[in-house]
């Protein structure tokens, strides 16, 4: 590897630390917003599925705007609106203005810095796209590991919830400013090309069946990263054993990336990765076998984590194998419409799980409802999967 190469991998990771894990980390946040404004779960998990959803959701306009900008420009923007919108946070008053502020604000903000980030390593690693991203990505889990810790100090230095969440602020500015200064592309073709549009590249099949996939796995892969602590809780472990299931789940993530990118670069991306959702959903539906102990909780987060990491990587890198797509304007916009759709999915799930927690005082019907979801999104990746026929790619080549 090239020392240029390992500056952009450096430059992608710190963009994942100050998304990725600033988003895994919402579950010890989410404990103390359920006792500072006194709301039911389902509303209270909406300020961090929104954000998070937001994420991939506006992805599609993230990947215009890189596109247009470029990724140095955008993701110094991201950094920014991130920065402002967890200061904001720490001053509401209401629900619905942490929904702004934290939702989306803070959620637009991760979104350009993030995809600044993916959409640059997609680009300066064409061939060994899933090991490159898994690497770059295991900065998510610097989250898990550090914010249980972080939260309860700031918490102390700061007097309470508030001034952590703007001190947090500033730290993510800073990380993600400093990995977007690094997301210079690599030089562009000598050959010129006419512009996509968006709808173009959304006719393409391979792209079509991207966007499908990816929305339908948004309702179940971020239900445990929102819920963990506030289930370990339930399950009478203190507060030091529930946030230590944070942890766990963050090792997991920060481990499983790089070998499971390897495995998709050598095994093939959409059969590793429908894998994976099968894991996912098996591990979701013998929850009330996790929930008998401690030790069953940790292993249950370790399982969480690793598949959460794994095809949160690999979902970044499924278009890679889309043959009409190779163009970096079209790459940045097939992306951007993927993740879109997996926000759409995302932003949802949690809020619905919190509902059946509201409803029926468990969250196992909420993460049977996970399982499903992630056992759809494992088949439906390999429907429609033949290339396009001639007529097809005519109509809709965007190379």
């Amino acid at each position: 590897m090239s020392k240029v190469h390992a500056q952009k991998l450096g430059a992608y990771w710190l963009t994942s630390v100050g998304s990725l894990a600033m988003q895994y980390s919402f579950s010890v946040i989410f404990v103390d917003l359920l006792v500072a404004f006194d709301s039911t779960r389902a509303a209270t998990a909406a300020v961090g599925s929104l954000s998070a959803g937001l994420m991939d959701g506006f992805g599609v306009i993230s990947g215009r705007a890189i596109a247009r900008r470029g990724e140095v420009v955008c993701g110094s923007l991201g950094a920014l609106l991130s920065g402002l919108g967890l200061i904001a946070s720490s001053q509401c008053k209401t629900l619905w203005q942490l929904y702004v502020t934290y939702g989306i604000v803070l959620g637009v903000g991760q979104s350009l810095g993030l995809y600044s980030g993916v959409i640059a390593c997609n680009k300066w690693f064409p061939e060994n796209t899933a090991l490159a991203s898994g690497f770059a990505n295991s900065g998510a889990g610097v989250g898990p590991f550090a914010i249980p810790f972080l939260w309860a100090a700031l918490k102390r230095e700061t007097n309470g919830w508030r001034g952590a969440l703007a001190a947090l602020g500033a730290m993510v500015f800073a990380v993600l400013f400093a990995g977007a200064l690094g997301l210079a592309p690599p030089p562009p073709s000598s050959e010129k090309r006419a512009p996509v549009s968006p709808i173009a590249v959304s006719a393409v099949p391979g792209v079509r069946r991207l966007m499908r996939t990816t929305f339908i796995f948004g309702f179940g892969f971020w239900i445990p990263a929102v819920h963990i602590v506030r289930y370990g809780l339930d399950r009478d472990l203190s507060r030091r054993r529930a946030e230590s299931l944070l942890l766990y789940l963050g090792a997991g993530a920060l481990t499983m990336r790089v070998p499971v990118g390897a495995l998709a670069d050598r095994c093939g991306r959409s059969r590793v990765y429908s894998a994976v959702c099968l894991t996912y959903a098996v591990a979701l539906a013998v929850t009330p076998v996790w929930e008998r102990s401690y030790e069953g909780l940790a292993v249950f987060s370790v399982l969480c984590g690793s598949c959460i990491g794994s095809l949160l990587s690999l979902s970044a890198t499924l278009v890679v194998d889309v043959r009409e797509v190779k163009d970096p304007d079209a790459l940045a916009r097939a992306s951007g419409l993927i993740c879109a759709f997996l926000g759409v999915g995302g932003t949802l799930g949690p809020v619905i799980a919190g509902a059946f927690y509201d409803a029926y005082e468990t969250y196992l019907p909420g993460f049977y409802f996970g399982a499903g979801a992630l056992a759809l999104a494992a088949i439906s990746v390999h429907v429609e999967a033949k290339p396009p026929d001639e007529a097809t790619t005519t109509n809709s080549v965007v190379v």
